[in-house]
């Protein structure tokens, strides 16, 4: 699959036009990673976003046991074929808020966040659509995650 037509199937992009695409398309590569590796960890810089092309990826963060040094990784999202994550290269200060770990062997678009942001500064039309998409994909998430906390806490 081509850079392109990864671009193409994800939520964020889909609406670019084929020649906008092609300015996109040579900001990304596409990367692979087994099962069980972590792709970034909540904290580090923010260097790149991803489209998932294949397998799955969850997103966790990591919260404190109670009365102890421990910490237990909680999955506060899984992200599925086509959708993009860590769009916190986009987003000051530019810092992972969760880490991105493959629960299968999963196949990434990787796409360079800083000469994204270059990008989109100097083409409007495509920093309208890409934005649009980024803020669908996180008042998406905001909204499953508050439907999360209503049914844990019994609040329906």
């Amino acid at each position: 699959m081509t850079p392109e037509q990864a671009l193409r199937e994800c939520q964020v992009f889909q609406r670019l036009t084929d020649e906008q695409l092609q300015k996109v398309a040579p900001l990304c590569s596409h990367e692979v990673y087994k099962a069980g590796i972590t792709i970034f960890r909540a904290g580090n810089i923010a260097e790149r976003l991803f489209v998932l092309v294949d397998g799955k990826v969850a997103l966790q963060m990591e919260l404190p046991v109670q009365e102890s040094q421990l910490r237990k990784r909680v999955t506060v999202d899984v992200i599925n074929r086509n959708e993009l994550f860590g769009w916190s290269g986009l987003v000051e200060p530019y810092i992972y808020t969760l880490s991105a770990i493959c629960l299968q062997e999963a196949g990434v678009l990787a796409i360079d966040a800083p000469r994204l942001s270059a990008l989109l500064r100097d083409d409007c039309g495509i920093a309208h659509e890409v934005l649009y998409g980024i803020i669908n994909v996180v008042a998406s998430r905001l909204h499953d995650t508050m439907q999360m906390l209503v049914a844990e806490r019994s609040l329906v």
